[in-house]
């Protein structure tokens, strides 16, 4: 199951791009919190799903109930899919929206115990967690975020798709809601106006009764909009975002995640193929840095999606660097377990998501 959407949050468009508006929601540290008064700190949180579906306003579990035990405002935002952007259009949307809280979010937050913008903490899960690994990289020395969470991200593009390059393949014909041919006019599409930034999943059925499933994909939407306490000006749910479940599903059946993302096709040399994975991979990208923010890595050992070395190439290169890593990789488990972890007591949660915290805490 999900963790509930607390009852204060407040969602904003932080840029619109082609006609494209970009969302993100900005969750406040509770009165409540126990942390000492004053500016508080917030984290950036940056969704995965293959760079080709998702939605911001679903954290992870563990999310609220770590941070804002901790006094931190927290800021959950979206950014477009492809086919229609590739990753440098991702990565961009991503710097704008730190952007937009660097410049806003003071004056969002006067009345909800401030905030320190030099207090920052960005991180994702997945796709997001590299994108929030390479954001990073973009944002000048002085006003970079103090801390990074990299939770299983795709941290080395040439490890992943090495991981493709090797993986047999299919020997049965694509089947989705749409037959293959009709799903082309979608899959091909790279009009930036036409952008999607926010779907539904299949796992994202988990959340609901069973009843409501049944009932078909219309009431499947229609209670995911109000699980996730989506406002009518926001919620789009049109047949470009509703083929993302299957733009999703068919990416991973060609193994073009990497490759769609990168533009690179069968006209890329061998050099620039190797060169763009190396261009949006942090692992080398840290050859040219001479520093990096304290970093966490959450992954599992048995990850069958994002191959848990990429985690540890990078915290390899990181504390060669000497930067400080805390490394948490919990045994046998696969993309997505973390997910488990809903609240404080919670079996693993002091192995696994109590380190994040009391990491950060002495960084700040």
């Amino acid at each position: 199951m999900t963790s509930a959407i607390p009852d204060d949050f407040s969602d904003h468009v932080f840029a619109t791009k082609h006609s494209v508006p970009l969302w993100l929601r900005v969750y406040p540290a509770p009165s409540s919190s126990s942390t000492s008064k004053g500016p508080k700190p917030w984290l950036l949180w940056i969704h995965g799903g293959a760079y080709c579906s998702g939605q911001h306003y679903q954290l992870r579990n563990w999310i609220l109930p770590l941070f804002h035990a901790r006094g931190y405002h927290v800021v959950a935002n979206a950014y477009r899919f492809m086919p229609y952007v590739d990753m440098e259009d991702m990565v961009q949307d991503c710097q704008d929206a730190f952007e937009w809280c660097r410049a806003n979010l003071a004056d969002l937050l006067k009345d909800k115990g401030e905030i320190d913008l030099d207090r920052c903490v960005v991180g994702g899960d997945s796709a997001g967690g590299g994108l929030a690994t390479l954001l990073v990289h973009l944002i000048p020395r002085a006003r970079r975020p103090r801390a990074v969470i990299n939770v299983y991200g795709v941290v080395d593009l040439v490890i992943q798709q090495d991981k493709y390059d090797h993986e047999p393949e299919p020997t049965e014909k694509w089947a989705g809601d749409v037959s293959e041919e009709a799903l082309q006019a979608f899959y091909t599409d790279q009009d930036p106006s036409h952008a999607v930034t926010a779907t539904t999943n299949m796992w994202n059925l988990s959340f609901l009764p069973q009843d409501t499933v049944d009932k078909g994909r219309e009431a499947i939407y229609a209670a995911l909009k109000d699980l996730w306490r989506v406002s009518d000006e926001e919620w789009v749910n049109d047949e470009r975002v509703q083929r993302q479940w299957d733009i999703k599903g068919y990416n991973g059946y060609k193994k073009e995640m990497v490759t769609l993302a990168l533009r690179i096709t069968g006209e890329t040399s061998t050099e620039e193929r190797v060169d763009k994975l190396k261009t949006y991979s942090s692992t080398y990208l840290m050859d040219k840095e001479e520093s990096y923010p304290p970093t966490v890595m959450l992954s599992g050992t048995g990850d069958n999606a994002v191959p848990v070395e990429e985690s540890k190439s990078l915290a390899e290169k990181l504390k060669k660097k000497g930067v400080e890593v805390l490394e948490l990789y919990c045994p046998g488990q696969d993309h997505g377990w973390d997910n488990i972890y809903t609240k404080v007591g919670d079996q693993g949660w002091d192995e696994y998501i109590e380190p994040i915290g009391k990491f950060l805490d002495g960084r700040l």
